[in-house]
């Protein structure tokens, strides 16, 4: 029976309690910063301008640093370049400091200490959420703010993220998978959550239950139920009472302790799909760092369907890249299985298209890793060597260095920087080669 068709007809008697169709957000005064006393107005109405603004132009982070002149507002543009926007009065930087500590519910007098904590604001034009995660550092002429806006990748379908048709094959069967364990590993700033929020809208349906735990919740997953960890709230006790929650999927923002890791084991061993990510170097490692945390080696060759590593490049503008001729000798010795003699690399002075910089945005580089029966066997002898030559055989994997070089080769990323996405070390001869 369709889902559709289960609507339960409720009695004339409640249905003052419903709500309007197609109302997006019911939050009243909490998505937006509110006046407290005469003067700020200013201040007020700056802070709920700045943060759609700086997400209509893909902004990363909105920078508030005290310095002797006063309080400069700095902002992370998408291509990841800081630029200083406007300098205001040391008065009207202590409002904007103590109402942003007010959202954040942190203690407005406490300005020795470092803080860190979120808030959300509508944007009202686009109708939509702004999750932010704000740092607090003191320092010496005042405090300096760092508000990184969340939500990009809120509606983000799976679709839109990059990925090779041999990755984006497999992604797809085990995401369709109804239990097991997905583990996406990377530095912080690689793309781990917009890819896991992207992975979970497209498995977001009506019949679905999705239940997450970050720290904090940085895109919203609409109709799904999430939860962000403070003091008293931690991965393990958080994860444990989803159990209790009839859960379809769950999503774990981070594995960063035994406790943890032992319950998302379990809990993709027992019927649940989970997701989450780990802090490593690349895929291989990944299962290193599981190990290290106590994981089951049996339960964790049960539990996994596919761990991979990801990483953020500059993308390629495809206007005015610079092909990098590579004799055979030069490809032979590059880091890769696959070896092209055409790659591509960023012109330094740019193109109109690109406004000079060389470069529009940044696309992910992705090393999937399957769990194969060979996989799952090295895992049980936590054989390092055995994990990477069973990677090996697969016709999918390539390690990240591999798929940077394929990427390059398509006019996607730059030579350069596909060499050291794993600090590989640049022949010089590939140099001298790469010069116009």
């Amino acid at each position: 029976m369709n889902v559709e068709n289960r609507q339960i007809p409720l009695p004339d008697a409640y249905k003052s309690l419903l709500q309007d169709e197609g109302k997006s957000f019911d939050v009243g005064d909490h998505g937006r910063f509110l006046h407290s006393h005469a003067g700020d107005e200013s201040a007020v109405g700056f802070l709920n301008w700045v943060f759609p603004y700086a997400k209509s132009i893909k902004a990363s982070d909105v920078h508030l640093s005290w310095r002797e002149s006063g309080c400069v507002v700095r902002i992370r543009h998408e291509d990841m370049l800081m630029s200083n926007q406007w300098l205001f009065t040391r008065q009207a930087g202590q409002l904007l400091n103590d109402k942003i500590r007010a959202k954040c519910r942190l203690p407005i007098h406490d300005i020795e200490s470092s803080h860190d904590s979120s808030f959300w604001i509508l944007d009202e034009d686009q109708q939509s959420m702004i999750d932010i995660r704000v740092s607090i550092v003191p320092t010496t002429f005042g405090a300096n703010i760092v508000c990184r806006l969340g939500n990009q990748a809120a509606n983000l379908p799976l679709e839109k993220i990059y990925m090779p048709d041999y990755v984006r094959e497999k992604y797809l069967e085990v995401i369709d998978s109804p239990q097991g364990m997905i583990i996406v590993s990377g530095p912080t700033g690689s793309g781990k959550s917009a890819t896991l929020a992207a992975s979970l809208n497209y498995r977001n349906t009506p019949d679905t239950n999705i239940m997450t735990v970050e720290d904090p919740v940085e895109n919203r997953i609409p109709g799904a139920n999430q939860v962000s960890i403070n003091y008293y709230r931690t991965f393990a006790g958080v994860l444990r009472s989803f159990l209790r929650q009839d859960p379809d999927i769950i999503m774990v923002g981070e594995i960063r302790d035994e406790e943890t890791a032992a319950i998302a084991t379990t809990a993709a061993n027992t019927g649940h799909l989970v997701l989450s990510s780990v802090h490593a170097n690349d895929a291989p490692s990944t299962l290193l760092r599981l190990t290290a945390l106590n994981a089951e080696a049996y339960a964790l060759a049960e539990a996994l369907l596919c761990f991979f590593s990801q990483r953020l490049l500059r993308k390629l503008c495809s206007n005015c890249a610079i092909p990098v001729a590579l004799s055979e000798d030069e490809q032979q010795n590059l880091p890769t299985r696959n070896p092209q003699a055409t790659y591509f690399r960023m012109a330094s002075e740019g193109c109109p298209m690109c406004h000079g910089q060389g470069h529009v945005g940044r696309i992910p580089v992705i090393e999937l890793a399957l769990n194969t029966a060979d996989v799952r066997e090295a895992i049980l002898t936590q054989n390092m060597q055995n994990i990477r030559e069973a990677l090996y055989r697969q016709p999918s994997y390539r390690t990240l260095t591999e798929a940077a070089l394929e990427m390059s080769a398509l006019m996607l990323v730059d030579f350069q920087d596909a060499l050291a996405i794993t600090q590989a070390t640049l022949l010089q001869t590939a140099s001298e080669g790469a010069k116009p």
